[in-house]
This record gives structure tokens, C-alpha cells and sequence, in this order.
């Protein structure tokens, strides 16, 4: 059982999980999207602060609506039905057996700070490395989000056919293949936008089907602290990124060794999902 529930309960959330992860990759995709352009618009014509501005009250008008427009009615919780505390929940999944937490949570971390040292120095890769200037560098990124809203809907698909864990290790597998490609292969911007591109797609198999697969591990009246758990490796990856990435660069002298470590990451991450088990039910 995936969540210790009947067959119909899955289901729904194989549906639920589909709809769901279209809905935030292609919202997502079409808001990252417009930052990239109108940021690199910006920085070339108005000066380097303005993408900043930009983005600040953008997020204020969005918090906004949010707080004004968004109403969610009050959970309705069984009298006597109770919910594990959090240290309860985060012990029992250090604890178990076999260990899917642990081999899960840490391809999450991987695969997180891989993508975050690349974004850090792919800025720098475009400019000192292929000589675009850092408005077009930052317009070209718009390649990687069109294919990952074009493989939205299409990764959703076939997790329903191959699963998520398959899916998500594919995608894993596409993204290294790309920052190997960088590393070794890409001298134009017209290579760098084809290798952008398909990462991109690689990104939608991995980040559509990855909450719908911590969910395939945990129990239905836990959602929530599976949400937040998710959150902890990437956002440790994010703060860690950014300085190994100066780390590597400083050592070396080349952006391009970023993609190398980036890809030796995401492959430690392939090989720890494939110790990830989820049983499935007859359908």
C-alpha cells in the first residue's frame, strides 16, 4: 500500500498528484518566464538594481493577493482521531527500515545542490566563458523554462506508465548527461540554449513527480510534515551551493568545473533513488 490505504484512495491521488503537478510546473514555469525577460531587459536598459526592484514588489503584490484573496475553510478533524508530533514523525523516519527516508532525502540534497551551484556560476559560464553579455546570458535561461513547461504535462504522463521513482531518475540521469555535455562540449551560445533546453526537460521529470513521490512513502494524515521535511535538504543544498560553487572556482579557475561537480553529484543522487522502493497496487 502506498499510504496504508484501500486501492481507491490511491487513485485519486495518482489523479490528484498528475493535475496537481501540472498545474504548479506550468504557473511556475510561466512566471520564471517573464522575470528572466523582463530582468534582462532591465539590467541592459534601466541598470543593475532594477531587476531587484522588479522582483521585490513583485513578490509584496503577490503576498498580497494571497493574504486578501486566498480563503482556506478550517480543517474538519475526527473527534478522535490524533496526529504524531513532528520530533515523533522525524524519529520514526530517521529509525526505520528499510531505510527509503534516508536514501531519498539525501538524493534530494544532491540533486538540489547540484542545480544550485550551477545557477550560481552559470551566469559567470555565459559571460567569461562564451562571452555573451550578462542580459542575454540571463534572456537565454527563458530556453530552459520553455522546455520544462513543455514537459510538464508529459512527465505526469509517464510516471502513470514507468512510476515516479522511475521518472524522477530519469530525469536525474537527463540533467547530469546536460551539465556533462556543458562541461566538456558547449563553446556557443547556441550550443549552451540546445543544452538548456534539454535540461529543462530533464528538470520537469524530476521536480513534477518528486512531492508526489514523498507522499508514495508516507502516510495520508502526515501531508504536512512530509511537505516540510521535503524542504529541509533542498533548502540546506541552496545555502551550501552558492559557496561550494565559489569554493570549486576559486580551486580550479574555470566555470566549467562547476558542471562536473554538479554532474558527480546528480549521479551519487541516481544511484541513492535506486535504493528507493515504493510498493505500488494492483489497478
Amino acid at each position: 500500500m502506498l499510504f496504508g490505504s484501500d486501492c481507491k484512495n490511491n487513485m485519486l491521488w495518482d489523479v490528484a498528484g498528475i493535475k496537481r503537478g501540472d498545474t504548479v510546473g506550468l504557473v511556475s514555469g510561466v512566471a520564471t518566464i517573464l522575470v528572466l525577460v523582463a530582468s534582462g531587459v532591465l539590467f541592459e536598459r534601466v541598470g543593475r538594481a532594477a531587476p531587484f526592484v522588479l522582483v521585490a514588489l513583485g513578490t509584496l503584490l503577490l503576498a498580497g493577493l494571497g493574504v486578501l484573496g486566498v480563503s482556506e475553510p478550517p480543517p474538519v478533524l475526527p473527534a478522535a482521531q490524533t496526529y504524531p508530533r513532528v520530533w515523533g514523525t522525524l524519529r520514526r523516519l530517521v529509525t526505520s527500515r528499510p531505510r527509503q527516508w534516508r536514501w531519498l532525502l539525501g538524493a534530494l540534497f544532491l540533486s538540489a545542490g547540484a542545480t544550485s551551484i550551477v545557477e550560481t556560476g552559470s551566469a559567470s559560464f555565459a559571460v567569461f566563458t562564451l562571452g555573451m553579455r550578462l542580459g542575454d546570458a540571463a534572456a537565454l535561461r527563458v530556453v530552459g523554462v520553455v522546455a520544462f513547461l513543455l514537459g510538464a504535462v508529459p512527465s505526469a504522463r509517464l510516471a502513470t506508465r514507468i512510476g515516479r521513482r522511475q521518472t524522477v531518475a530519469l530525469g536525474l540521469l537527463l540533467v547530469m548527461l546536460t551539465y556533462g555535455a556543458t562541461a566538456v562540449w558547449v563553446a556557443t551560445p547556441w550550443a549552451y540554449a540546445l543544452v538548456l533546453g534539454v535540461a529543462g526537460v530533464g528538470g520537469a521529470l524530476v521536480l513534477v513527480n518528486i512531492l508526489p513521490l514523498v507522499f508514495d512513502l508516507g502516510e495520508d494524515t502526515q501531508f504536512g510534515a512530509y511537505t516540510g521535511l521535503v524542504a529541509v535538504p533542498v533548502q540546506a543544498a541552496a545555502v551550501l551551493g552558492p559557496s561550494v560553487a565559489g569554493l570549486v572556482v576559486e580551486a580550479t579557475g574555470s566555470q566549467r568545473t562547476l558542471f562536473v561537480v554538479a554532474a558527480v553529484a546528480l549521479g551519487i543522487a541516481w544511484l541513492l533513488l535506486q535504493r528507493v522502493r515504493v510498493e505500488t497496487v494492483p489497478r
